[in-house]
């Protein structure tokens, strides 16, 4: 099922932040869940048990900057867009149909591509990805 809503996404050209439209591909290939497990073995080498993690949710998301005034000007947009953000930049999604899309834990994860259509217009696609316990922020940097 498409989710469709608003992202802002920061690190842009250093402190740059784009809001605009974001979508989400929940039900396809474009969603998945991890957890990774630790293997617990014996002096034997044998398996005795396993510690999982806390799942992971991750996503590649279709976004189109919608900016207005200043410098988030779609002009200076596209000299940013092309570079993209910094890597584990924060960010922000809001009014998806899906309500527990909608928190600022995300996180940019790489995979940056744009493409411009005839009337310039920037599309985006990147991989964001969060923790599925609501207790962990991934976009704060762990110092």
């Amino acid at each position: 099922m498409n989710q469709t809503g608003r992202a802002t996404i920061a690190g842009f050209a250093g402190t740059v932040s784009y809001t605009g439209s974001a979508t989400l591909f929940k039900k396809s290939g474009n969603f998945k869940v991890t957890t990774k497990l630790t293997e617990l073995r014996d002096e034997q080498d044998i398996l005795r048990g396993h510690v999982g993690a806390t799942p992971e949710h991750e996503f590649s998301m279709t976004f189109t900057p919608v900016a207005a005034s200043g410098t988030n000007t779609l002009a200076n947009a596209k000299t940013s867009l092309a570079a993209g953000p910094a890597t584990q930049a924060a960010v922000t999604l809001a009014d998806f149909d899906d309500s527990t899309l909608n928190h600022a834990r995300w996180v940019y994860m790489g995979d940056w591509a744009v493409t411009y259509d005839s009337a310039g217009l920037a599309s985006c696609s990147l991989t964001i990805k969060c923790s599925a316990d609501s207790s962990i922020n991934l976009s704060t940097p762990i110092s």
